[in-house]
């Protein structure tokens, strides 16, 4: 290839783009462009240090209002932090809750709201959970209260669209986990915090939190566990 561009480079092992570049034509000559969040870099891949790569940093945050902006601040590192230039929006509405009965009763009441009398399309609304897959309570049920739900994966998706097989209801709301969820958005994220978490937070908490609250571009629901995992 004369050129390679790689999206979601924090996704991808050193070796994996060791082997992208490997394609290229002329090698150091050929055009090779790589766009990676190092808030979700999973791999803690160094490129600039392993491939003599010299990072431009994209500084202009143009995804999330200003005030989903300042609620997922305290969870960006301070070397990555952009700077706020998305439209004043909604405030970030957090919602606490003691146990799963609870919560499935505030989510029904939440959909309720934003679908029935403020008329928000199911596409508008997406469903984030800290939980894995088969472990959500979400995974229960295809409905919740009144409101049809269902699993969302990008590569379900695109295994779906290749066969013919795709889901087009648009009259249902689609969730899916944090690891399934980090490289899309949606206008509106209901981000819930099934699995508690800990008195003083691990990395892999306050990534999927900085992950959950960044995918939301315009409306942002935080439902935050109160139990504690000691």
């Amino acid at each position: 290839f004369d050129a390679i561009i790689v999206d979601e480079g924090h996704d991808f092992t050193n070796e994996d783009i060791q082997d992208l570049r490997s394609l290229l034509k002329d090698g150091n000559e050929s055009i090779f462009y790589v766009f990676q969040d190092d808030n979700q870099n999973i791999h803690k891949n160094i490129l600039s240090r392993k491939f003599n790569i010299h990072p431009r940093k994209l500084v202009k945050n143009l995804r999330n209002t200003k005030q989903i902006f300042e609620y997922f601040r305290p969870y960006v590192d301070g070397s990555n932090l952009t700077k706020p230039f998305g439209n004043e929006g909604p405030i970030v509405k957090t919602i606490e809750f003691d146990s799963m009965n609870q919560l499935r009763s505030l989510v029904i009441q939440k959909l309720d709201y934003l679908l029935k009398q403020s008329k928000i399309t199911h596409n508008s609304i997406f469903i984030i959970t800290n939980k894995n897959k088969n472990s959500s309570f979400l995974s229960e049920n295809s409905q919740i209260g009144e409101h049809k739900i269902r699993h969302f994966s990008i590569i379900d998706d695109y295994k779906a669209t290749k066969k013919g097989t795709k889901n087009t209801n648009t009259n249902l709301v689609k969730w899916s986990t944090v690891k399934e969820f980090k490289s899309l958005e949606s206008d509106i994220v209901f981000y819930i915090q099934e699995k508690a978490i800990s008195y003083i937070p691990t990395t892999e908490d306050i990534n999927d939190r900085y992950i959950g609250y960044s995918r939301a571009k315009w409306m942002l629901v935080d439902f935050i566990n109160k139990e504690e995992d000691i």
